[in-house]
């Protein structure tokens, strides 16, 4: 075997002549890489790495520069630099030509080539071209700095910037970020209400900082000017001429030393806003910097000179911790500004049997099923509007009567207008029906909602009907009364009144439900409910309800009350909520028969922020300190615990041991209440749908009635009209009553 004998290291003169000699011969062949002037690529490296599926066994063409080359004999391996990255390029002889493929065996480092072929993964799964056309498109007279060492001499850096983008991705990166900081920035002060302006940049006098300018000669006007050392005074002028916010991106220049971080010429923007303070111009800077980073280069957590630096403390996203002495002294949270990254990689998923990628495309099913929502809500709306007018049609044709007379609502007599219907069993048939057909129409429609893979809904209306008629069939003497006590002043509905009787072989059945709203129910603090059923054994149920409210400047209360009696038994339960505005203590009460328990702490929020610290429970009298801490707070950090662990990023057995932790301590004080469906939530009784809730005051939470009707007492006479009365109860239940009925004239003074 021949011995290898290591050539020696060609000058850099010798390379420059080789390379010239190399461009030479092309241009004696008719291949001057210089005459080539376009090459139209359709793809770059990171397209093409990002979505490797979409363009697996497609052609493309891409372009760049020739960073590497290694292999012998028929196939050669390069890497390709585009503007956007680096892509491995596969060349074969058989693929090439003969021809054509030694032609590009000849190609130096630094040549700029454009290739087009067919991509591909390699037995190594690295994402490939394998080329079918080789273009030289420009030739490098130079070589490019050692492939080991780079290009690390500053001066030269700094000197050859050119060079040093080629050799080094991370200077290009930065040339990118500083284009688009500089474009976020504008946009970011655009839509402020700034109005970016040029300013001239000589000027007669060097002001705005104290620097050495650099001085030129004007020769029309035969003075020596300053460019520019700021941009500050004439900015100020504009706000002085009533341009309430400006800013200038501008380039500015100081006659002063020369280090990395000091260029006689640099790029600042300056803006001034009228009416403001050095709090507004804060603010800016960190919504200028906090956006920027997450909206630009996608996280908050940014690293600088070794240093990890956490800008998501400034910005908008909230953070959410809690501990609590029940959690052995540990504290839990989400911090929102990584959750996204971290939940990819949490072992929680792991632990309840699925992964990130399925979790997140069942709430994408989810999300597309809102939409669907969404995009039918005007249809379900207007399907409800026809119900009701059908309905209507049905109650016009049933008796009604109106009349006037006192009535006892809120414990005191009150003169009062009744209206008052009476139906059967044919009305409750058709009535029913009705409902039905709308019923089976709108679950058709959820379940064409439903996110694909969901159970469907096969709901037949003929059968549906059918059952009813057989459980009608089995009533006799079926009847329906409702009873509406409206006010005479206001037209508010104070008290209804609803009952049902019927008779079957085993005797009478009869409900009863009354709901008594007070005098004035859109300033009542309270209301009551009554219900009593009778079967045919002649047995009892009744049950009352009371909610109860109280809402000023100082407190905020509610309170709901509940009873029932059965067979002589009677059961209570009655919830309570209480809130002082000013200490921010608040205590829950949960009453049910002889069981007690009352929950202690504060609560305080504003539009961003919740704080909530729950402080002790108290169980029939034992006493037990929670310490449980929670709050959701715009640009604060989660405090620091002890033992403060990211729910995002625990791992399995921070999860057991967390679940060991709630079973000893937590769930003992939930089954010491006695409430097994604490949790669940039934349904919420809306007094008005058309409740316009009022920002001003986020404790104003009650709903009134939205009293369309004008009853102006200044307005004209009219004749007694009943019928108009009925109309009126119309537009109340069903929203298209007569709006020209005169209340004040029918009741008269």
């Amino acid at each position: 075997m021949a011995k290898f004998v290591p050539q020696p290291e060609l000058s850099l003169n010798d390379q420059m002549q080789i390379r010239r000699e190399k461009l030479a011969t092309l241009q004696a062949e008719g291949r001057d890489p210089f005459v080539q002037t376009k090459f139209d690529f359709n793809a770059d490296s990171a397209a093409i790495k990002a979505d490797y599926e979409a363009f697996e066994g497609k052609t493309v063409k891409v372009a760049g520069r020739l960073m590497s080359k290694r292999g012998q004999g028929k196939v050669m391996f390069c890497d390709l630099q585009d503007r956007v990255g680096r892509i491995q390029i596969f060349v074969k002889i058989d693929e090439l030509g003969e021809e054509e493929y030694n032609r590009f065996k000849k190609y130096d480092i630094g040549d700029i080539i454009g290739v087009e072929g067919e991509v591909f993964k390699t037995k190594t799964e690295e994402i490939s071209i394998r080329a079918k056309v080789v273009t030289l498109l420009s030739k490098s007279l130079l070589p490019l700095p050692n492939k080991f060492h780079g290009l690390t001499d500053k001066e030269a850096r700094f000197r050859q910037r050119y060079v040093d983008l080629m050799v080094n991705p991370e200077v290009k990166r930065n040339f990118v970020i500083r284009s688009k900081f500089i474009k976020h920035l504008r946009n970011y002060l655009d839509s402020m209400g700034y109005i970016e302006v040029e300013t001239p940049v000589l000027n007669t006098i060097a002001g705005g900082a104290a620097a050495r300018p650099f001085v030129t000669h004007h020769n029309t006007l035969d003075i020596d000017m300053y460019m520019r050392i700021a941009t500050e005074l004439p900015l100020k002028r504009l706000i002085v001429g009533g341009m309430d916010r400006v800013y200038e991106v501008g380039r500015i220049f100081r006659n002063e030393g020369m280090d990395p971080k000091h260029n006689p010429e640099f790029t600042t923007v300056e803006l001034y806003q009228a009416y403001a303070d050095f709090h507004d111009m804060m603010d800016i800077a960190e919504g200028v910097y906090t956006t920027f980073a997450k909206e630009v280069m996608g996280s908050y957590e940014l690293e600088w000179m070794g240093e990890k630096i956490d800008l998501g403390i400034y910005g908008a996203d909230s953070k959410l911790a809690v501990s609590s002495s029940l959690l052995g002294d540990s504290a839990y949270g989400f911090d929102f500004t990584t959750l996204a990254e971290d939940a990819k990689n949490s072992e929680f998923w792991a632990l309840v049997g699925t992964t990130y990628s399925e979790a997140e495309a069942q709430i994408g099913d989810l999300l597309d099923s809102l939409s669907g929502f969404s995009e039918k809500e005007d249809e379900i709306k207007k399907s409800l509007e026809d119900l009701k007018k059908e309905v209507k049609k049905v109650l016009n044709k049933t008796d009604v009567s109106v009349s006037k007379d006192k009535v006892s609502v809120g414990g005191e007599d009150v003169k009062a207008i009744l209206i008052n219907y009476e139906f059967g069993k044919d009305t409750v048939n058709e009535i029913a029906g009705l409902v039905i057909d709308w019923y089976a129409d709108f679950m058709k429609a959820y379940t064409e909602m439903l996110p694909a893979g969901s159970s469907d809904i096969d709901l037949d209306p003929a059968e549906m009907k059918s059952s009813l008629a057989d459980i009608l069939d089995e009533v006799d003497n079926l009847k329906f009364k409702l009873s509406f006590a409206l006010n005479v002043k206001s037209a508010d509905i104070m008290l209804f009144e609803g009952e049902m009787t019927g008779e079957s072989d085993e005797g009478k059945a009869k409900a009863e439900v009354t709901v008594d709203f007070g005098k004035n129910p859109a300033e009542s603090d309270s209301f009551d409910a009554k219900m009593k059923l009778t079967d045919v054994d002649g047995q009892e149920i009744s049950a009352k309800a009371t909610v109860k409210r109280t809402n000023d400047k100082d407190s905020f209360e509610r309170k709901i009350s509940l009873s029932a009696e059965s067979d002589g038994e009677s059961h209570s339960l009655e919830i309570g909520f209480k809130h002082d505005k000013e200490s921010k203590n608040f205590s829950f009460c949960y009453t049910m028969d002889d069981e007690k328990a009352e929950v202690n702490g504060t609560l305080e929020y504003s539009d961003n922020d919740l704080s909530l610290v729950v402080e002790k429970i108290i169980i029939n009298g034992e006493e037990t300190v929670l310490g449980i801490k929670l709050f959701v707070k715009a640009g604060e950090e989660v405090p620091a615990m002890p033992d403060f662990k990211n729910l995002a990023t625990m791992s399995k057995d921070d999860y057991t041991a967390l679940g060991e932790s709630v079973q000893q301590n937590v769930l003992p004080i939930l089954n010491a209440l006695g409430i097994p469906g604490l949790g669940s939530s039934g349904g919420h009784h809306t007094i008005n749908p058309d409740y316009d809730y009022d920002d001003e005051d986020p404790y104003d939470i009650y709903r009134n009635f939205d009293n369309t009707y004008d009853y102006d007492e200044d307005g004209d006479t009219g004749d007694d009209d009943d019928y108009a009365v009925w109309e009126y109860m119309n537009s109340l239940l069903f929203g298209d009553g007569d709006d020209d009925f005169d209340w004040d004239s029918y009741i008269g003074d």
